[in-house]
This record gives C-alpha cells, structure tokens and sequence, in this order.
C-alpha cells in the first residue's frame, strides 16, 4: 500500500467495499472481476519469479518449478508481443551517450535565454565544441 494510505484490517475492507457498494461507486461485476483475476496474477508473479530464478542460476531453469502444475494452458496477455528487429549497438553508441549526457548536463546550467548560443554551436561545431566553451563560461 501507498504510504498515505491506511492499513485496513480484512473487516474493515469488508465494510468499506460493502458501502462503496451501496453508494453505487463500485459494482457487484467489478468485485468479481477483481476476485476473478487473482490466479492471474498469482500466475503472472510464480512466471517471473521463475525467470528470476533461472537469471541467478546463470540462466539454467531451476530443478524445481515454482510454478503448480495444471491442466491447461496458462492464458496469454491481451497484448501481442512486441515485434520487431532488435537494433544492433555498436561500441560507439555508448560513447555518443555520455558524450550527450555531459552536452545536456552542461546546457541545463545556463538559463534557458543563453542556452540558444551553445545549441546553434553543437550545431555548427559539434557537442565536444559547445562542451569546451559551457565549461570554460562556468568555470569548469
């Protein structure tokens, strides 16, 4: 639960989800789906307790399944996978990253009226350019 908001014993939700029923806030329909998605959720969280099981194990399944056995198939998500090509990183992109941070990092120290400078720089110049002169005006 939130920090702002208070424990409640199982009586006390009873009585509060008992009124919300009678002031017409909360349906009959949306209690029982709620208590219907339960083993949903237990299924949801047992999966990936067992993929974090088989990520300490060095990606070895674990010998013993966290997960009951059952009959059926456990139901998917509503949402499709997501497809697509997996972009390939190279060892430059890290660099340009940091080298983006510190750009961005830099630029937000100026206000927003002098910032217009240092961008047309990393523009005409580049970021390493704009860099060097952020630094030197802020006496880095």
């Amino acid at each position: 639960m939130a920090a702002n908001q208070p424990s409640l014993t199982p009586t006390q939700a009873q009585y509060v989800i008992e009124r919300m029923l009678a002031d017409r806030r909360i349906s009959r329909a949306e209690v029982a789906r709620y208590v219907g998605g339960l083993p949903g959720e237990i299924r949801a969280l047992e999966e990936r307790l067992t993929s974090l099981r088989a990520a300490t194990n060095g990606g070895q399944a674990p010998a013993e399944s966290a997960a009951p056995a059952r009959g059926r198939a456990p139901r998917r998500s509503a949402r499709p996978a997501k497809r697509g090509r997996k972009s390939q990183a190279t060892a430059a992109v890290p660099a340009w990253r940091k080298l983006q941070g510190s750009y961005i990092g830099y630029l937000r120290q100026f206000p927003e009226a002098k910032r217009g400078k240092y961008q047309r720089i990393a523009k005409k110049e580049g970021q390493e350019a704009a860099i060097i002169r952020m630094k030197k005006a802020l006496g880095k």
